[in-house]
């Protein structure tokens, strides 16, 4: 069981995908800074929103011999291979911005009658000056430090759990992909 300082960190340190410049230079029409390009798609794209990575690792060529191994292969025009390079392409699918898809999903979770939703808990234990006595003070359905604190314990525990960087196989075909 994780104590609850340490759930706090892991939904910090994940909640940190938020892009660190919102403004460019340039001005947008309405006199205003305009967006930056980052912040833009971090607003604008589905918290879902997936992207293909392509990573190279050394290749264990399935027993074969290296220079018959066809996954690290480099092949002539005519489909024969010429030389092993030893590496190998994973192909991974990737959420976007994995923490906007586990508060996403957070949100949907019911919670009792006059308690903050799940989602909101978490953002606001994650953020600095976060207290129990507040979260107690905002809603009254939580009267007393200890149901707010187990609320905050109960919300940080299904975030951490739901919390995933890869998208479940079946989705990977609903969903968009982003090729970087």
């Amino acid at each position: 069981m994780k104590t609850l300082h340490e759930l706090r960190e892991f939904a910090r340190e994940r909640l940190d995908d938020f892009p660190e410049r919102l403004h460019q230079r340039a001005i947008s029409g309405d006199g205003s800074p305009a967006w930056s390009r980052e912040f833009l798609e971090w607003m604008t794209s589905s918290p879902f929103a997936i992207k293909t990575v392509e990573t190279r690792e050394p290749c264990d060529h399935n027993g074969n011999e290296p220079s018959r191994c066809s996954q690290c292969a480099l092949f002539a025009d005519d489909g024969a291979i010429v030389a092993s390079t030893g590496q190998r392409v994973k192909r991974s699918v990737l959420y976007r911005h994995p923490a906007r898809a586990a508060l996403a999903r957070l949100a949907k979770l019911p919670v009792p009658s006059g308690f903050p939703p799940l989602d909101q808990t978490v953002i606001l234990a994650t953020r600095s000056g976060f207290s129990v006595p507040l979260m107690s003070d905002l809603f009254p359905a939580l009267s007393g430090d200890d149901r707010a604190l187990r609320h905050v314990v109960v919300a940080l525990r299904r975030f951490r759990a739901i919390y995933t960087v890869e998208p479940p196989v079946r989705w990977h075909q609903r969903l968009r992909t982003d090729c970087d």
